[in-house]
């Protein structure tokens, strides 16, 4: 691929196809981890904006069909790209420059709001949360005609949560819902999903209970949905409430059967039909957790022998274990 784009390059050097051939290159260094290439490349085909508007112009005026979006695309994707090879390699000062020279030089609204983002993103990845609060709070407030605040509210509340603020972490994970009650749903049940692991935090497990019950009431067929209904579970069978635990592990077991969680519901049901010398149930429970869970199938495995066998039945317990 390199080779084809030098070609191209050698071969054509003012034809207006020369910015995607320089594209190609600095996407093939990329994507072969030859980190300092393809940054170069990358720089070269920003470095071709004024070429790149003079070629397009005169192929204008020859009547030919000319698409300077394409190259202005071409030209953001390459400022974006080039902090993130830095990103990912931990160079958190260079990304955070390039980044904020990405946003001096573009012209759209949209473009403008994406590099605020991936600024709070490099942020957090830097551990430097208030400042990433900060970046993802200025989305909001500059650029709130874009797609992007709401995503930006969730990201706040991660920046609080990092920080260890949960409190504040929780406020701002539910005011997502408050201000954006048309976004995205899975963006909404993570944040009640969030919010409920924040109120934990804090030691309020009434709260968090609240906060998961609402993700699964109103958000059914989200991501979060199983792990909402485990951690209700959990909670529940510390604060004594039994049968609102079997309840919840129920609700696994019977609305995503087909999901990785069908196997935590089934060995949490047998955990507490355990507890609750329920024998023959938890028994039943263990026996339904599938193969394909690996640890916890192993887990169930010992657990209903060591039933079997404390009942007195030891062949059956010996059988299980064998």
């Amino acid at each position: 691929t390199v080779d084809m784009a030098q070609i191209v390059l050698d071969k054509y050097p003012s034809s207006p196809v020369i910015a995607q051939a320089v594209y190609l290159k600095a996407n093939a260094f990329d994507k072969m981890a030859r980190d300092e290439k393809a940054i170069k490349a990358y720089r070269d085909v920003r470095d071709l904006y004024d070429r790149m508007f003079e070629l397009l112009r005169g192929s204008f005026r020859e009547g030919k069909n000319v698409d300077f979006e394409n190259y202005r695309q071409l030209f953001e994707t390459s400022s974006l790209r080039v902090a993130e090879i830095f990103r990912k390699t931990n160079q958190f000062e260079e990304a955070y420059q390039e980044l904020i020279a990405a946003q001096e030089t573009a012209e759209e609204r949209f473009y403008k709001a994406k590099v605020q983002m991936r600024i709070g993103d490099n942020y957090m990845e830097w551990e430097k949360f208030s400042e990433a609060w900060t970046a993802y709070n200025q989305v909001i407030e500059l650029y709130g005609d874009t797609p992007y605040p709401a995503n930006a509210q969730y990201q706040k509340g991660e920046a609080q949560y990092f920080a260890g603020d949960y409190a504040a972490a929780r406020s701002d994970y539910l005011k997502l819902l408050e201000v954006y009650p048309d976004s995205d749903t899975g963006l909404r049940s993570a944040a009640l999903y969030s919010a409920g692991w924040s109120a934990e935090k804090m030691g309020d497990s009434d709260e968090a209970i609240e906060s998961y019950g609402l993700a699964v009431d109103n958000f059914p067929r989200s991501d979060q949905a199983p792990l909402c209904l485990l951690r209700i579970a959990r909670l529940s069978y510390e604060k004594q409430k039994v049968k609102e635990a079997i309840d919840a592990y129920r609700a696994i077991t019977e609305n995503y059967q087909d999901s990785r969680h069908a196997a935590d519901g089934f060995y949490g049901l047998g955990i507490l039909y355990r507890d609750e010398a329920r024998h023959d149930e938890a028994v039943a429970a263990f026996s339904k957790v599938d193969r394909d869970a690996r640890e916890t199938y192993i887990a169930a495995l010992i657990e209903a022998a060591n039933i079997h066998i404390s009942q007195g039945r030891n062949d059956e317990g010996r059988t299980l274990l064998n």
